[in-house]
Formats: structure tokens, sequence, C-alpha cells
């Protein structure tokens, strides 16, 4: 994060603090009530959304092109949607928990994106093609639709366990109609699925260019960790869909499911923060056959 110029810097930190400042204010929501505690947060979300599309306003700018090429971009632009996704569903869940949950989420992701925080560089070919484009958008989006379909399989599960222990009073005004979470994350995991889809069809897409173009084999893509972690998502989604469309699983099982599904997801982004990827759209094939000549 240190790395970014001054004002990129001083809008990131903002972002941090504001997402920050929203996870504080909805834990004083559970604890104390009250309306002004979501009112506040929901400004704080709003504030950070706004910074967070200047930032990727600016990349854009500096890159002349779509800021969804790189990890950072695409990290930006996940937080984006999540805080967007608060924001509207917001409107209809007004029950604590929902905001606890994806404040934090949200907060995590930030915290996870300060990690791969880098000066803006130089794109390569493959980048600027439309299969980057589509690849960088649907599996952004995917990324986002799966932690919302996560944070309600989480409050699903939280609101089922109270009330199978008769907390009434810790359910009603608190946590979420429980059938409208079902019917949510299920929506989410449908919607998540096909988004999955595209991104890893037109992610094969640019694989088949980026053999040329990266000086990779496509062996090599596809057995990347962030694309094993990606797979292996993509496959438990369509095991919960499948397991529920024809009742071989229960609503508990499928949001415990979902729940592995972000962890697999996750896993995969960390992997590509902490390793490193051949998902890097930014580098050149100068840049590929340095780095593959500094291994052992």
């Amino acid at each position: 994060m240190f790395e970014l110029p001054i004002a990129e810097r001083v809008k990131f930190i903002c972002i941090i603090l504001l997402y920050l400042a929203a996870g504080v204010t909805s834990v004083l929501q559970l604890r104390r009530g009250g309306e002004k505690y979501q009112r506040l947060m929901t400004h704080f979300i709003s504030l950070a959304v706004v910074l967070e599309a200047v930032l990727l306003i600016f990349r854009a700018v500096a890159v002349k092109g779509v800021p969804l090429t790189g990890l950072f971009e695409s990290m930006i632009v996940l937080t984006l949607v999540l805080g967007l996704t608060y924001l509207v569903f917001g409107i209809f869940i007004r029950q604590v928990w929902f905001g606890v949950v994806m404040s934090w989420v949200i907060f995590g992701m930030i915290i996870l994106t300060a990690m791969t925080a880098r000066p803006e560089g130089q794109v390569n070919e493959l980048a600027r093609r439309p299969w980057a484009w589509a690849h960088g958008l649907a599996m952004a989006l995917a990324e986002a639709t799966i932690l919302f379909a996560a944070a309600t399989g989480f409050i699903y599960l939280v609101g089922r366990r109270r009330l199978k222990h008769k907390d009434i009073g810790k359910v009603i005004g608190v946590v979420p109609n429980i059938e409208k979470m079902e019917k949510m994350n299920h929506g989410a995991l449908v919607i998540g699925f096909i988004l999955l889809s595209v991104g890893m069809v037109s992610g094969i897409g640019m694989a088949a260019l980026g053999s040329s173009l990266l000086e990779m084999e496509f062996v090599d893509w596809i057995m990347d960790p962030k694309m094993i972690g990606i797979i292996g998502a993509w496959l438990l989604i369509g095991i919960a869909l499948v397991g529920r469309q024809f009742h071989w699983l229960k609503s508990k099982v499928i949001a415990g499911m979902t729940i592995v599904v972000l962890g697999l997801l996750l896993a995969a982004l960390v992997s590509n923060v902490l390793v490193g990827s051949s998902h890097d759209s930014t580098r050149t094939a100068a840049g590929a056959r340095v780095s593959g000549e500094k291994q052992p």
C-alpha cells in the first residue's frame, strides 16, 4: 500500500478507515440498537464506494484502459460491488445482523486489497483484449456475488440456530427472516455460478492467447493455484444447485457449502497475493521471461 502514489495512498487509507468505521458502527448498533447507527453506517459505506469509484477512474486514465486487468484494480471493483450490494439490499433488510456481517466482510476484503496495492503498471497487449475485460468484470462480479451468498448463508444458519434453541428475542428485529435469507442465498448462488462460468470461459480464451503473448504453456495457466481454487468453487456451487433442485441437500447444508465456496475463493485470492500467479496481466512478455529465468 505504501508503494502507491501519495494521492492514491491518501484515498485508499480513507477507504480503509471508512469501512472500519462502518464495521465499528454496526457493532454499536448490535449492542445498543438505534436507527441512527444504521444511517451512519450507510453514510460511511457510501463515501467509501464513491472514493473507490474515483480511484478506479484515475487508474483508468493512467493505464488508458479499463481498470480490471490488474489484481489491485480487480479487488477494488470487488469491494466496490460489495458496498453497492449492501446499499441496495440494506434498503429492504433493516435487521442488525445483515449490516454487521456485510460491513465486516467488506472490511476484511479491503484489508486483503491493501496487500495487493501497487502503482499502475504497463499492461500487456493481452490485457487490452475484450477477453480480458470480460474475464475481469465477470470474475469480480462473481466473487462479490458469492461473498454476498456466503453472508446470507451465515445469517441463515445463525437465525436457524437461534430459532431451534427458542431464542426468539434474539431473532425478531435482529436477524432477517430466514426464509428470505434462504431465497437470497439461492439466488446469489445461481448468479454467482453463471458469472463464474463466464469468467472461466473467458479466462480459457485469455489462456489461449496468453500462450504466445506471455510465453507460458496453457497447462501452467490451468494448474495455477488461483485457477484450481476457482474450479473447485465452481464445482461445489454446481453440486449445491443440483442438490437443491432435486431435494438431495437441505438448506442448512447448502448454506454451509456456500461458506466453503467462499473459503476456496479466498484461498485462491490469498495465494495470488502471497505466492503470485500467472494471472497477472500487467506483466510484459519480457517480464515473464525474466521471472522465469529466476526460477531455480
